[in-house]
């Protein structure tokens, strides 16, 4: 829920990446592009996301890009009925429809102060103590359920 409703920019640790194949599932039915942050045409696409109103899943974010400050911080202007944005040298008209979300398998990503406060770091790694509680979970579960003690929901 925190994912897909937050007003600021998901930021996603994941170093298994089941978060961010969950979220591509989730998000099919919009126009959605999934980029490296490394690709070397990085900032075209993110240029056409933004003018066409797409939904970007920006994989292996180590370190924000520059680039990307205007988009999280929504630096739009207006230029008569229409929103406007700098991304680098260009101004790129800002589709209201366009969505945006950052990614890392990196467990330890280390974001700039700046950067915490424009995105909503969503932590996905897998520590010992939810591990043990998930396990704990379906013992119980099948204890409980093989002694006739939890009915089952269907």
């Amino acid at each position: 829920m925190v994912i897909l409703r937050s007003q600021l920019c998901p930021f996603l640790v994941d170093p298994s990446s089941r978060a961010t194949e969950w979220l591509k599932t989730h998000l099919k039915d919009k126009k959605l592009e999934v980029i490296n942050q490394q690709d070397n045409n990085f900032t075209t696409q993110l240029e056409l996301a933004v003018r066409f109103g797409k939904t970007l899943i920006v994989q292996e974010v180590d370190g924000v890009e520059p680039v990307l400050y205007p988009i999280l911080r929504k630096d739009l202007a207006a230029q008569g009925p229409r929103h406007v944005v700098q991304i680098g040298e260009k101004i790129i008209d800002y589709n209201s429809d366009f969505r945006i979300y950052l990614t890392t398998r990196n467990p330890t990503p280390e974001l700039l102060p700046d950067m915490e406060a424009i995105v909503n770091e969503v932590n996905f790694t897998t520590t010992r103590a939810g591990l043990t509680g998930q396990v704990i979970k379906l013992i119980l579960i099948f204890y409980l359920s093989s002694n006739g003690l939890v009915v089952p929901f269907k």
